[in-house]
């Protein structure tokens, strides 16, 4: 095998292996429950409870990753700068869900576009990687599979 496919093939697994499919989608849905908070009264502790439920899915779903696996690879800074994000937007949400505020619910969105952005660093990282792997001779249908966080398997195309 080549030396450049087995490294690729390595940084590749990595990327899998961190990859959140979904994460986009329950970051959208917590800022959408938070909106349900503050325009509709009468929807207010069912909003809250499904805010507490996203927040569960979310950060019990995000991957465990390895820092020290990654530490000086650039590719891999962005998951860095999710995780100190992280812990910002679930303080965050733990304010808005005891006190909810106008301005709390545009901080969790603030959170949200934030992560998501630094999440497409991630993802185009990871296509990059992929895209490279295929120019090599034997390895241009190359593929992985992501399982996201309702245990939906997904092609890498698909990220």
């Amino acid at each position: 095998m080549d030396c450049n496919a087995e490294n690729l093939e390595a940084k590749i697994e990595k990327f899998r292996k961190y990859y959140f499919k979904g994460a986009g989608n329950l970051l959208f849905d917590i800022f959408i429950a938070a909106e349900a908070v503050l325009k509709f009264p009468d929807l207010r502790s069912k909003a809250l409870e499904d805010i507490k439920k996203l927040q569960n899915s979310y950060f019990q779903n995000y991957p465990k990753v390895n820092f020290d696996e990654i530490r000086g690879d650039d590719d891999f800074t962005p998951l860095f700068v999710i995780k100190n994000l992280n812990c910002k937007f679930e303080s965050k949400i733990n304010e808005f869900v005891k006190e909810p505020s106008k301005n709390s619910k545009n901080e969790i969105r603030d959170y949200m576009v934030t992560i998501m952005h630094v999440s497409y660093l991630y993802r185009n990282s990871f296509k990059q990687a992929l895209n490279e792997i295929r120019k090599i001779p034997r390895y241009e249908n190359y593929n992985v599979s992501i399982i996201d966080w309702k245990g939906q398997k997904w092609t890498a195309n698909c990220i």
